[in-house]
């Protein structure tokens, strides 16, 4: 195990202590701090955090345990672990010293690789607590999420399967008394939900290739005009005469190296939620701006808008927002379309006031190709 950037603070008041100490740490690559009494070491810790603190007990103004008695009541530096160097060496001073903080208890005169083996020791100790931490709160936030997954579905779930169900019956029992237009409904009704559960699977599928890091860029040369043109008009269509999407674009070049795959998520995903949160007969405006080194894409609606307090929260997995109502939705949109847009090692920001609208800003590097004929 590697401690080259541990940092090491020694509390002692006598310079030859002082000498042995650091000659010992540095020449094992450890960056090592000094402080000649406990009030020294208290005023340094508040400035660079040690990751361990080798303490002496007999000093002048407040000695050892005291300073470590301090150090465990902040906060701040109470998760340091702290090491005594004394040569009182009766039992109940070692004691004492365990019982305001200290781990380890090493008798003066020391032996150098005494010392370093128990710095290690303890380090590699508290790395291995940090790593089981980590582990833990990882485990926690996934058993949330799955807490929230098993949620959302079930509620996504239901009211498609409702649908896909009663219309199935209804197409069984009553299909020779049922007039060619209900049929033709009934279908509709059945395909569109089995839509809406794919594109959920479809959702879910992405988040968790996304949080494991399995989602892939992979950039071709896309024609960026054609592509929000040829998207524009697939949403358009689909969206009835309900919505009005207004595109337009700036600058010279049109072909840039991006991913499509991941760019076709992005805006339709953004496009279909600046529907959706629209009035009807609204118009939803789409900006494509190419600049020298980047391209800006910029999606305005005109909508519910979003709380200023749940704006940062945006990108969350399932997180919606509180004033959605009834609007169906499953929170994991935004959350790919943020994956998508950091592995373009882009940015997206977003700008918005309830019941004005919302702006998104997209901003990817062009890797610009060249201007098509």
């Amino acid at each position: 195990m590697s401690f080259q950037q541990s940092k090491v603070l020694i509390v002692d008041d006598n310079p030859t202590n002082i000498k042995v100490l650091f000659d010992m740490l540095n020449h094992s690559s450890f960056k090592v701090s000094i402080a000649k009494s406990g009030e020294d070491a208290l005023s340094k810790v508040q400035m660079v955090l040690p990751d361990l603190i080798l303490l002496d007990v007999m000093m002048p103004g407040i000695d050892g345990f005291e300073t470590c008695r301090r150090l465990k009541v902040n906060p701040k530096t109470q998760e340091i672990p702290i090491i005594f160097l004394s040569a009182l060496d009766e039992v109940i001073n070692k004691v004492k010293a365990f019982d305001v903080g200290g781990v380890d208890y090493i008798t003066k005169p020391f032996h150098t690789e005494e010392v370093l083996a128990r710095v290690k020791n303890q380090l590699a100790f508290q790395a291995a607590k940090a790593s089981i931490h980590t582990a833990l709160e990882k485990e926690k936030e996934l058993g949330e999420l799955k807490t929230r997954f098993v949620s959302m579905t079930s509620h996504e779930f239901r009211t498609p399967l409702t649908t896909i169900l009663s219309s199935a019956e209804l197409l069984e029992k009553y299909s020779n008394k049922l007039a060619e237009e209900k049929k033709i409904q009934h279908l509709h009704r059945i395909q569109t939900s089995v839509k809406h559960m794919t594109e959920l699977l479809n959702n879910v599928l992405l988040i968790g290739k996304a949080e494991a890091g399995k989602l892939q860029y992979r950039p071709v040369a896309v024609n960026l005009s054609q592509f929000c043109s040829d998207l524009v008009e697939e949403l358009q269509l689909s969206s009835g005469n309900n919505h009005t999407i207004a595109f337009h674009e700036e600058g010279e070049y049109k072909t840039a190296c991006l991913d499509e795959k991941l760019l076709l998520y992005i805006f339709s995903n953004l496009l279909s939620n600046a529907i959706k949160y629209s009035p009807e007969g609204g118009t939803v405006n789409f900006d494509l701006n190419f600049q020298l080194e980047k391209v800006i894409f910029r999606v305005q609606d005109q909508g519910i808008g979003i709380p200023a307090a749940e704006q940062d929260q945006l990108f969350n997995s399932f997180h919606r927002a509180s004033n959605v109502g009834t609007i169906s939705g499953t929170g994991l949109g935004l959350a790919i379309v943020k994956k998508a847009v950091d592995l373009h090692q882009g940015e997206i920001a977003v700008k918005s006031e309830v019941g004005v609208g919302t702006t998104f800003i997209v901003t990817l590097p062009s890797n610009k190709i060249g201007i098509d004929n």
